[in-house]
């Protein structure tokens, strides 16, 4: 610039302008030159695949049409299901799947009583597997028929269902099948339609041998297992079995995890830090029933042990729903007030579900009632006492499921004294009495009402 008629160097604004648009010039390049390999980059991976692709179904055009099959699949074959193959000085996967398909054509099974009409075929083949940011995959799908008419039909059809407890299927869940029984050896991983079926004409015949493993993100894993006494319970879910020139339908109930927080709690409900509590807490899926005579169930968590540490709270995330027990180890000091939700409570599928450990200091001036009926001695929830003292004390409490009451001071303990106590509960006669509090003492009783 010029000043006075004279030259000068760039003031500071200057200098920050021209900076800020070769760094601006410099950025939107990168930015489009990034975009523009990356596009580079994908369409040589595409290009690269579909070749692949091409070259593996051209291959299986030139096979008889009774080898058309995958190594462990049904049908049985020759043709490995997964490979990694390098094309162009890179690595990409190729998964083959081979089926036979019921053509509704001529009927579905079983007004056609030979639902293996053809083999169909397709091809997947994909890379950077497991980088969200430049993973991809192509695939090529072809039918492949019989020479002549039909053939007679061997083995049975093999349905598979996956659904989860609202009875709604679960696409695309990874099915592994697994049976050693038969030979050649059946070890087959296919995905679920978009309505959760998968069916399998010219499965070979065998009882109770086929192993179903079904797995999803963000859903729980299930395995079937043998009948008992193999497996020392009833398991829920058995092996899938193939009868000879029948539908063989095998339905399996997976869900969405859920989380579980637990927390220490004062008897009021309110979180409290600084202790440790033990818990032991069973729950979960069904696996099956107990080979007793009560049937107990059994579930996929089984007298497992946790600790709250002194933050408070422990979390266990991604667990099956179900029903669960939680049982605390009382820290010394403290009495325990219950739980909440009482056990057993419901844990739903995809939810999030807080439940609390609700206890007392021993040496706090306060009132634990437990309100049952005084015949069979269960817990009456919904019971209410009113506890009062001549200074003006005057609170009501509303018994939960587990029919405790718990009385102090808001946070602070009891004044100690003569307290006026009234308990009601529809269907039973009002229980009046008088209760002492001593200082520093948690006092605990059980009422009993009359009918």
């Amino acid at each position: 610039m010029i000043i006075n008629g004279k030259k000068a160097g760039f003031m500071m604004i200057e200098a920050l302008t021209v900076l800020f648009i070769f760094a601006l010039i410099s950025v939107t390049f990168y930015a489009v030159f990034s975009v523009g390999t990356k596009a580079i980059i994908d369409v040589k991976n595409r290009l690269s695949a579909n070749s692949l692709a091409n070259e593996k179904m051209e291959i299986i055009r030139n096979l008889n049409y009774s080898n058309i099959g995958t190594i462990g699949g049904i049908p049985a074959g020759n043709i490995l299901a997964d490979e990694d193959v390098m094309e162009n000085g890179k690595y990409f996967h190729v998964k083959t799947l081979v089926q036979y398909i019921d053509d509704p054509l001529d009927g579905l099974y079983p007004a056609d009583p030979v639902p293996n009409d053809y083999k169909r075929v397709k091809i997947t083949v994909s890379w950077n597997n497991g980088n969200p940011n430049s993973s991809g995959s192509v695939y090529s799908v072809s039918n492949f028929v019989p020479y002549g008419l039909e053939s007679g039909f061997a083995g049975g059809v093999l349905a598979i269902n996956i659904v989860d407890s609202s009875g709604i299927g679960v696409s695309q869940a990874n099915v592994n099948i697994l049976n050693s029984n038969v030979s050649p050896t059946i070890n087959l991983n296919v995905l679920t339609d978009d309505t959760g079926n998968l069916m399998f004409p010219g499965a070979p015949q065998s009882t109770q041998n086929y192993q179903l493993t079904i797995s999803k993100s963000g859903y729980e894993t299930v395995a079937t297992l043998p009948p008992y006494p193999t497996t020392t319970y009833y398991p829920t879910d058995v092996h899938a079995s193939v009868i000879s020139g029948a539908l063989n339908v095998k339905t399996v109930v997976i869900n969405k995890l859920s989380n579980l927080n637990i927390f220490t709690a004062d008897g009021a409900g309110n979180k409290i830090t600084g202790i440790s509590c033990n818990f032991i807490i069973n729950g979960g899926r069904i696996l099956g029933t107990e080979a007793d005579a009560a049937h107990t169930p059994v579930y996929n968590i089984k007298n497992q042990s946790e600790t709250i540490d002194t933050t408070g709270e422990k979390s266990l995330s991604a667990i099956s729903p179900g029903q669960y027990t939680i049982t605390p180890a009382v820290p010394a000091g403290y009495s325990l007030v219950g739980v909440d939700p009482l056990s057993p409570f419901s844990l739903l599928p995809n939810s999030t579900l807080e439940a609390k450990i609700k206890l007392a200091p021993i040496n706090k001036s306060a009132l634990l009632l437990t309100v049952v009926d005084g015949a069979t001695s269960s817990p009456i929830a919904g019971a209410q006492a009113e506890l009062k003292n001549s200074l003006g004390y005057d609170i009501v409490q509303t018994a939960g499921s587990d029919g405790v009451i718990f009385f102090q001071n808001g946070n602070d303990p009891l004044i100690p004294g003569t307290y006026d106590l009234k308990i009601s509960a529809i269907g039973y006669q009002d229980n009046i009495s008088q209760e002492t509090i001593n200082a520093n003492e948690l006092k605990t009783e059980t009422i009993k009402m009359i009918p």
